[in-house]
Parts: C-alpha cells; sequence; structure tokens
C-alpha cells in the first residue's frame, strides 16, 4: 500500500462531554497472527476550542492483545485515531 494525501480516521462521538486520561485499545488479531497498530498514530480530543492531540504515538507494545495509554485529563465529546 502506498502512501497518499488522503487521511484516514476513526472517531467515536459521545452524547456529552466526558473527562478522559486513559485509552485500552486492543490490537488487530486474525487467525493468530498479531497485525498490530500503525507505525505512527495520534489520537485528538475534540474539545471546546477544538481538535487537540492528546496522544502521539510511534512505538507500541505488541506482547499483549491489548495497549493502555494514559495522557493528561481533557474534557471532550468525541475522539479521533488517525
Amino acid at each position: 500500500m502506498e502512501a497518499s494525501d488522503t487521511e484516514v480516521y476513526i472517531a467515536v462521538s459521545f452524547d456529552k462531554s466526558y473527562v478522559i486520561e486513559h485509552i485500552q485499545m486492543g490490537l488487530r488479531y486474525e487467525d493468530g497472527v498479531n497485525y498490530g497498530f500503525p507505525e505512527q498514530f495520534t489520537l485528538s480530543a475534540w474539545t471546546e476550542n477544538g481538535w487537540k492531540d492528546i496522544l502521539v504515538n510511534s512505538k507500541c507494545d505488541l506482547s499483549g492483545k491489548q495497549v493502555d495509554f494514559w495522557f493528561d485529563a481533557i474534557e471532550c465529546n468525541q475522539i479521533k485515531l488517525t
């Protein structure tokens, strides 16, 4: 797959604002193969001031089936993974 200028993302909208400081994501497993996460990704939160990057990651621990990420608490009503 070649890189393109098209942004690919997953966004989750909540029915109200929440304060979050932790997210747990499951790794992609298929037929017993761990495909993990992209080499780099960004987690952003929608706040009253617009999108704010809360986690920029370039390395993951791929030893388990889930990964925990902690960051400074932020109030938001949407999160986006790009």
